[in-house]
Formats: C-alpha cells, structure tokens, sequence
C-alpha cells in the first residue's frame, strides 16, 4: 500500500469514495448519501481544500493495482488534531490499512499538538474497538450525529505524548 496525501484535483476519485462509505457504513458519518450525492465539483474542491497545509490533512491508502482502499481526515484546532472521515473498504478490512492510516495521521499530528480526538457512533463496535487497541480511550462526553439524530457519538482520545 502506498500513502497518498489528498489534493484538490483528487476530488472525483475522494467524492466516489465518500460515496461508497456512505452507501456502506451510513450511520459512521455526520452527512447523509443523499447530502453528498448533491454535492458540486466546487463543493467536493473546497472539501479537499480544508485538508491542505499544516493544519488539515486527508490520506488515502493506494492499491498496487491503483484503487483507494482506505481515506482518513484529520485537522489541527487549538488544542487539539481530530481525526475524521475514517472509511476501509469492505475487502480491506482487518488487513492493517486502517493502522496504517492512523500511524500516517498520528505522525503528522505529534508536531502540533499532545493530543488526538475522534467521535465514533456507539454502534459501531468494529471502530470502537480498532481505537481502544490503539490506546483511544472514551472521555465521558457525547454528542449526537448531526445526520442520524438517533445515533449518539462518543468522544474518544489519546495522547500523542511518549
């Protein structure tokens, strides 16, 4: 697998994959298929170009044979990198992408802050568990998914400090 940091000009293939983890995994993120369906060319630009300079990064995770299998967002605030937009491909599942992926975002975050966050729904055990194995931990605060009311999302850190 190659690690490949997200471009503006990525925006067709990042919007297809977008797609397929709505489609696949509704519930995992804060926007609706229909949502990102209706979405631009500007639009899907402007989202990529968030993930530009020192305080946004996307990553995706490249075949041999070309294909994304993997796409991780991360962005810098204050205090804090968070880490967004988590999706693995149905066939690349448990085959290490994912960890590969985090490594990548960890790395960059470090520089910039002590501490990395992420929300993810209570139903999605499979996630939950990836993060508890990479020392996340759940912070006893919650939030409710902006495009699934009835789903509430729980915070989860971990240091970035040896």
């Amino acid at each position: 697998m190659q690690i490949h940091r997200l471009g503006v000009d990525d925006w067709e293939q990042y919007r297809d994959m977008r797609l397929a983890g709505l489609a696949d995994t509704p519930e995992a993120f804060g926007e609706t298929l229909d949502h990102a369906r209706g979405a631009t060319e500007d639009d899907w630009r402007h989202r990529l170009a968030r993930m530009q300079g020192e305080r946004g990064l996307g990553v995706v995770a490249v075949a041999e044979d070309g294909s994304w299998t993997a796409s991780m967002r991360g962005e810098i605030t204050d205090d804090d990198a968070w880490l967004y937009g988590v999706y693995v491909v149905p066939w690349c599942r448990g085959t290490g992408v994912a960890q590969l992926l985090l490594t990548t975002m960890t790395n960059w975050a470090r520089p910039h802050t002590s501490r990395m966050l992420l929300h993810v729904a209570t139903t999605n055990v499979r996630a939950r568990r990836f993060y508890e194995r990479n020392d996340f931990a759940v912070t006893g605060r919650s939030t409710t998914n902006p495009a699934h009311p009835h789903l509430t999302e729980l915070e989860m850190a971990r240091s970035l400090r040896a």
